[in-house]
């Protein structure tokens, strides 16, 4: 395996992008055009969890996955919405670009994300086609045509997405934009509730939640499901009925458990490996 690191630059701010590039086994029929997947931590905009990062690049890199961690900009760094979203569809773009250096397919490259990293996730693939990111492109801060900058597929673990204040994780929110919840404004809201913002432009997407999670309700993952449904958007989603939230990879190597065993939900990685390999024709 090839470890790299990155950066990620967008206006004054950097965000590191760490790059784990498994070797080609000869024999396997995907060499030279492998799936990628950008795995975007959680920490309600405030941190990226490492449990969240690091192990998760590695399960994907065992199953021959290009996997690439960005530790985007968070509360602490002083920078608002939508900093983070241009330095993940920079890292989309970046991957893009390098896709044959890398040995990875340019057109299944996926965002994975959990928690307020699953919202970021989500925002990738709805609001890359949005004009509020207009100026973006007008400045030349993303450079080239939107699609270059969209994901192929999302994998959203325990999002948070909607901005509703019936089930939304308000302390990601408030984080995101850098003041109180209740001071946001009507407008922001709509624009980061993103089961909103699902259009015939929206990647297929895997969701995955636990029935038991009391930090990010699972009313958020049954909301953008729902919002693909409508929009005939391929989507898996699945809902395990024990566990609460930040399950991680579901065993040992982010739980505390004993070594060997697991939660339910740590099927979601073998399932997302599947979802990462499967075909999808959707015309955006």
């Amino acid at each position: 395996m090839e470890f790299i690191k990155e950066t990620i630059k967008i206006y004054e701010s950097k965000a590191s992008l760490r790059c784990y590039i498994p070797d080609e086994a000869p024999a396997t029929s995907y060499k030279g055009k492998r799936p990628a997947v950008i795995v975007l931590p959680g920490g309600a905009y405030s941190i990226t969890y490492a449990g969240e990062a690091e192990p998760i690049a590695l399960k994907f890199t065992g199953e021959g996955i290009c996997a690439f961690v960005l530790d985007y900009s968070v509360k602490s760094s002083g920078k608002v919405f939508p900093q983070a979203l241009l330095e993940a569809l920079s890292a989309v773009g970046f991957v893009r670009e390098n896709a044959e250096r890398f040995g990875i397919d340019p057109h299944n490259i996926a965002t994975l994300g959990f928690s307020a990293g699953g919202h970021l996730c989500s925002c990738t693939g709805t609001l890359w086609n949005s004009s509020a990111l207009d100026f973006a492109f007008g400045d030349g801060t993303l450079k080239g045509e939107r699609e270059h900058f969209r994901p192929d597929k999302m994998i959203l673990c325990y999002p948070v997405i909607s901005s509703d204040p019936r089930y939304a994780h308000k302390g990601s929110f408030a984080n995101l934009f850098g003041k109180g919840y209740d001071e946001i404004s009507g407008e922001e809201l709509e624009l980061v509730s993103t089961e909103k913002q699902v259009s015939s432009g929206t990647p297929p997407t895997m969701l995955w939640h636990t029935a038991e999670d009391t930090s990010v309700s699972p009313r958020n993952s049954i909301a953008f499901a729902d919002a693909l449904s409508r929009e005939k958007i391929p989507f898996e989603l699945y809902i395990y009925p024990h566990g609460g939230h930040g399950s991680c990879t579901g065993d040992y190597v982010t739980r505390d458990l004993p070594f060997g065993s697991d939660m339910e939900s740590a099927e979601w990685t073998d399932k997302a490996v599947r979802f990462l390999f499967d075909t999808f024709k959707k015309e955006i």
